[in-house]
């Protein structure tokens, strides 16, 4: 569908699926093999290291990305976000999508999601602080920022949230106030229907995401000299909070039982309390939390 004024390449990277999509895929490369590059193997090499190698063949100065069961419905998006990169010298262009969220094969939601109502740069404290507020089925991004990632975005439980972060730490990011892709969540045999799952059965596998996710945020205030500390902090803050009010639980992290009580009781308050009493409460403890992240 896409219309462009530039040329432009389809990297595709088929990881073993078993519904007839490499047949598709191949048939595809075989009839535009100026266009299409098809990436296979003989054997599963999981979803990391399929983006891995799909991203390091891209030869373009930019890079659209579109995962699993995702897709773009503008025959404009890539026009419109070059063009946007161009204009505003931004790092990273995104916007508007349409989110659906599924329970196997049944659709149990669906919304608009915009991360604000016009179309303008994006503040990087916002970004840590609201993680979800664009969709990976909108990012169009230098390819340099993803050829050129630190070491501890390899050790990242989720590839999306460490990629949004480090390109609105090393350039500017810019918002189209526009719905361009579709972002499916849970579809039956997906990765986030299999996470969804795993996740709900599997403490072990649980605790260790949440630390793996905790630690992606300290390598991160790290990684920018700890210029953004105060928002990470109270996004790793709220990370807690809303683990122990699904779980009941902070077995994920290893700290005293005296900081554990501590967000207990902050989750507790922050339930019931109004906003800004809420904000008086977290930033009373940001100081105390500083010290066990």
């Amino acid at each position: 569908m896409q219309k462009t004024s530039f040329p432009f390449e389809l990297v595709i990277g088929e990881d073993c699926s078993t519904d007839g999509t490499r047949e598709i895929v191949l048939d595809y490369a075989q009839k535009y093999p100026e266009i299409i590059q098809a990436i296979t193997s003989e054997s599963n090499v999981g979803a990391r290291n399929n983006s891995k190698r799909v991203q390091s063949a891209c030869q373009g100065k930019y890079i659209a990305i579109c995962e699993g069961d995702d897709y773009w419905i503008d025959p404009l998006k890539l026009q419109k976000q070059y063009e946007a990169c161009i204009k505003y010298e931004a790092a990273l262009v995104v916007h508007g999508s349409i989110f659906l969220i599924y329970q196997g094969e049944k659709l149990i939601k669906s919304e608009v999601r915009l991360t604000q109502d016009h179309s303008g740069y994006l503040e990087i404290e916002d970004i840590i602080l609201k993680n979800k507020n664009f969709e990976t089925s909108s990012i169009f991004i230098r390819s340099n920022i993803i050829k050129n990632l630190p070491d501890w975005y390899e050790r990242a439980p989720i590839g999306d949230v460490p990629l949004k972060l480090i390109s609105a730490s090393v350039g500017k990011v810019f918002f189209i106030n526009e719905i361009m892709s579709v972002y499916q969540h849970g579809v039956l045999g997906s990765w986030t229907f299999w996470q969804d799952e795993k996740m709900e059965i599997d403490e072990i596998r649980r605790i260790g995401f949440e630390k793996a996710y905790i630690e992606m945020y300290k390598n991160f205030d790290e990684f920018t000299e700890f210029r953004y500390s105060k928002p990470v902090h109270q996004r790793i803050l709220k990370r807690l909070e809303n683990y122990y009010n699904n779980y009941g639980n902070l077995d994920c992290l290893n700290i005293s039982d005296g900081n554990k009580s501590m967000i207990r009781i902050i989750a507790h308050l922050t339930r019931l309390a109004p906003a800004r009493l809420r904000e008086i409460i977290i930033q009373l403890q940001l100081d105390k939390f500083k010290s066990f992240i």
